[in-house]
């Protein structure tokens, strides 16, 4: 093809937060497909913070993506040229094309085709994506909400939170929703339609603050957060309250101790983690309900797009910095 295959690599590993100074623009020639494979054209990448613990060379987490290397992204991508019987030109794909134009389908199993007129293909990143799905499953699966319990989200007016307040209250459940600043608690408010809200930034004592929209306590929470805001959920924790944690985004860059053994052993609180990865096996079906829920209009889809591959890293740097509400996103393709 005669167009270059730009790419974005990792050029350094950020100390603290990461920052566009991490990453550099280059171009290479566009790859081609050999049996088997097919040629994609990335249309849409989703910005998650996951692969900020993978931008480092310390002991102990997931492997670290080298230095020099295709910066890693899951997109949404159109076949170009496909030498595999199960993909013809111009299908959407959902894939992992790394922050780049052009990429090699190679995966073994069935390919996840998406219908553009059934829903955005976007979305498939977000709220009928892996957002959607760790909402569905935190929710459902690992803290089993009920109708009438009390359930708090963190990071609530982010991509897995802005759902996970939509799940929870189509469950009937009633929602507490913590995010950061005016934008994003207006957004919970008035987009999400949560029960009660509560900037961190502006509260003095959040576990006060939850105290006081908590009245019997927190029955599950979904706690991507970590640190300063679970001990706050766990001050506030019901007796037989359940806690998942599926991330701990305020200690990516550096890790520091946080828990209360207290709360869990008198109030027999429930502690668990979550990986998306174990429960793929039920994804169809979830998928299913949230499809029919955003069909009907019960949950809507918020994203808010970047424009251009050369600004991926900037908005990947925004993940950590107090974000629009939504899905972030960036258009890949003009």
């Amino acid at each position: 093809m005669a167009e270059p295959n730009r790419r974005v690599i990792v050029k350094a590993y950020p100390a603290d937060l990461p920052g566009p100074e991490h990453f550099a623009l280059e171009t290479a020639p566009v790859p081609v497909p050999a049996d088997g494979q097919a040629l994609v054209r990335t249309v849409w990448l989703g910005m998650d913070p996951f692969p900020r613990m993978q931008l480092t060379d310390r002991p102990g987490g997931p492997p670290p993506i080298p230095l020099g290397s295709v910066m890693i992204g899951r997109g949404v991508a159109r076949v170009v040229e496909s030498r595999r019987p199960d993909l013809e030109p111009g299908d959407w794909i959902v894939c992992d094309p790394g922050w780049q134009d052009h990429a090699l389908y190679t995966a073994a199993e069935t390919p996840r085709k998406l219908d553009p007129d059934a829903a955005p293909p976007s979305a498939a990143l977000g709220l009928l994506g892996p957002s959607g799905l760790t909402a569905y499953f935190t929710l459902t699966a690992k803290a089993g909400v009920k109708a009438g319990e009390t359930v708090v989200v963190t990071a609530a007016a982010g991509s897995v939170g802005s759902a996970a307040c939509q799940i929870a209250r189509n469950l009937g459940a009633r929602v507490v929703g913590i995010a950061g600043g005016a934008d994003q608690i207006a957004f919970l408010k008035d987009r999400l339609r949560v029960d009660a809200a509560i900037d961190w930034q502006a509260e003095p004592d959040l576990a006060t603050a939850l105290k006081a929209v908590c009245r019997d306590g927190i029955h599950a929470a979904l706690d991507t957060v970590g640190g300063a805001t679970h001990d706050a959920i766990m001050a506030n924790i019901a007796v037989g309250g359940r806690v998942v944690m599926a991330g701990f985004i305020s200690g990516y860059g550096e890790r520091k101790p946080y828990g209360n053994p207290h709360a869990v052993i008198f109030r027999r609180a429930t502690l668990a983690g979550f990986l998306l990865a174990d429960h793929m096996g039920d994804a169809p079906a979830a998928l299913d309900r949230l499809a029919g829920w955003y069909r009907e209009g019960s949950l809507d889809l918020f994203e808010n797009v970047t424009a251009g591959l050369e600004n991926a890293p900037a908005a990947f740097a925004g993940l950590f910095r107090s974000p629009p509400p939504g899905k972030q996103l960036v258009r890949v393709e003009p």
